[in-house]
């Protein structure tokens, strides 16, 4: 008999428990039985008759399959294992099957491979002399890919003698069209090092934009590149990545408490914060869960008497504002409203007080408040905007926005710095809502990424201006307590039990006194 088609495998859609194999098997074991994709096990899902029969044989489950296709594909071994002896007597019947198996194998080999036969295996070697694709579905030569990478898509012309004599520069002008266009490009002198090559107007090059090099081993170290203005040559080396003066500024410390129904103008809430307000109980505030991407929590301040402007501030001590005065700072956060309990408008500014360090009034707005479209006046003599600092309204939305005041100046005279937000709106009815977070002051000319702290962390860096403690007296004799921290002076103290003594920015001590629970509160803030 003769192998008379290449059909290597065959597909039903399931129906019954029998399967008819239509071409040519030597073994039982040669055909591959699948459903749905699944291979299943000879003996146990299935039995195989009419292995040698030129009319093929069939396939039958042992019990009724469940799915949806029945794949059967003919899968011959690699081995040849007639041997015509020396002296044997030929046997046409064996020649014949040894020929029937290699033609069996050749075209198993070609159509199918791979471990579900669904693919070409090569089996680690080389498949050459290829021709270029033309369909989608052609395989494709190393030199082929090589020359589109190169190319990208379109045939690239050769350049030409006058596109060589003025130096253009190869451009993509259309769809898979590239062409040797748009001006010539200026030869680099001596003086055009470390400049970029730009268009600066309508088919027209030059070499500008000097890129300063990088102070090797001095200021410039960590920093990155960045343009300084809106001209073409406003490049510096800027940066790195500057701490961020305020602390808590993700307002995740609220050790006084998490909720402050309409509290008065210049009280603490959130760790650091004050609120300041147009008359007392104008706001009620709140620790919220709603934040920006990378924060943890804001600060939400409703609306409690119409009609009133309200803000948050915080005053850097001396020690932390040092490092500013004389220098370029930037202000950015993030704040939103609420569907239905609109705020619009928030103002920010960066002040400086140049007073005696670290005795500031707090309550820095002068009254009256001055109304929408307006920036407030500052307590005299001492309070003023820093240089430069020009607030605008930031637009709210119900959705977290980024604002940002840059290149302002903190001038010599400053002893204090702070960061003032606050509500433009004079026309807030109550429950009108905001939220702020990830507010950060930086000694630098722009805005850089608010990068979370570890709330421990923050913790112990409010701890230095407040920290209230819940104790436990075992013993009625006089006990000797520590701070957390140090705190920034000798603070003021309470207790809810007895009497405290010795108090220094280290620790104090308490009488004796019945054994109970007892909480202290210090409190050092400005």
């Amino acid at each position: 008999m003769t192998i008379s088609n290449t059909t290597n495998e065959i597909s039903y859609s399931v129906s019954g428990d029998d399967y008819a194999v239509p071409f040519k098997f030597f073994a039982n074991a040669e055909l591959l039985v699948l459903l749905d994709d699944v291979a299943q096990t000879l003996g146990t899902d299935y039995t195989v008759t009419g292995a040698g029969e030129e009319t093929g044989g069939q396939v039958s489950f042992v019990t009724t399959p469940v799915g949806t296709t029945i794949r059967i594909v003919r899968v011959p071994p690699w081995t040849q294992l007639v041997n015509f002896g020396a002296v044997d007597e030929f046997s046409s019947d064996s020649f014949q099957e040894v020929c029937d198996r290699l033609a069996i194998g050749l075209i198993n080999a070609i159509r199918r491979g791979g471990t579900t036969h669904e693919e070409f295996d090569a089996d680690d070697c080389r498949i050459i002399n290829l021709e270029d694709p033309e369909d989608n579905q052609d395989a494709a030569t190393k030199a082929w890919v090589n020359a589109q990478a190169i190319a990208g898509t379109g045939d690239v012309p050769n350049p030409d003698a006058a596109d060589a004599a003025a130096r253009k520069i190869l451009m993509a002008t259309a769809a898979s069209a590239w062409n040797w266009m748009v001006g010539a490009v200026p030869i680099t002198e001596a003086g055009d090092a470390y400049k970029m090559l730009m268009a600066t107007a309508a088919d027209t090059y030059d070499w500008y934009a000097t890129i300063p090099l990088p102070d090797a081993g001095g200021d410039d170290e960590d920093k990155q590149l960045e343009c300084t203005g809106d001209a073409w040559g406003d490049w510096a080396w800027r940066g790195p990545l500057m701490p961020n003066l305020l602390i808590n500024g993700g307002m995740d410390v609220w050790q006084r408490n998490t909720a402050f129904a309409a509290p008065n103008s210049d009280t603490y809430c959130a760790d650091r914060w004050i609120i300041l307000s147009d008359g007392n109980g104008v706001v009620d505030v709140y620790r919220s869960t709603s934040t920006p991407d990378g924060g943890r929590t804001s600060i939400q301040i409703d609306t409690v008497t119409p009609n009133k402007q309200f803000g948050i501030l915080q005053i850097l001590p001396n020690e932390d504002a040092a490092e500013l005065i004389g220098q370029k700072v930037s202000l950015s956060f993030f704040a939103r409203t609420e569907i239905g309990q609109v705020v619009n408008n928030l103002r920010s500014a960066v002040l400086y007080w140049d007073g005696t360090a670290d005795v500031v009034t707090s309550d820095c707005i002068a009254t009256p408040w001055p109304g929408s479209g307006s920036n407030p006046s500052l307590v005299a003599p001492n309070w003023f905007y820093a240089t430069d600092c020009t607030p605008t309204n930031h637009a709210l939305t119900t959705s977290w926005q980024r604002f940002k005041l840059e290149s302002m100046t903190i001038p010599p005279a400053a002893t204090n710095v702070a960061v003032l937000i606050w509500v433009d709106d004079d026309d807030c009815v109550a429950n009108d809502r905001i939220h702020i977070s990830n507010v950060k002051l930086e000694r630098r000319e722009k805005a850089s990424a608010y990068v979370a702290q570890k709330p421990v962390d923050e913790l112990a860096r409010c701890q230095r201006f407040y920290h209230k403690s819940v104790l436990q007296r075992f013993t009625a004799q006089t006990i000797m307590y520590r701070h957390p921290v140090p705190m920034l002076g000798t603070p003021s103290m309470t207790t809810t039990a007895g009497a405290l003594g010795g108090i220094t920015n280290i620790g104090y001590y308490q009488d004796a006194g019945t054994p109970a629970a007892v909480t202290h509160t210090a409190d050092a803030e400005l």
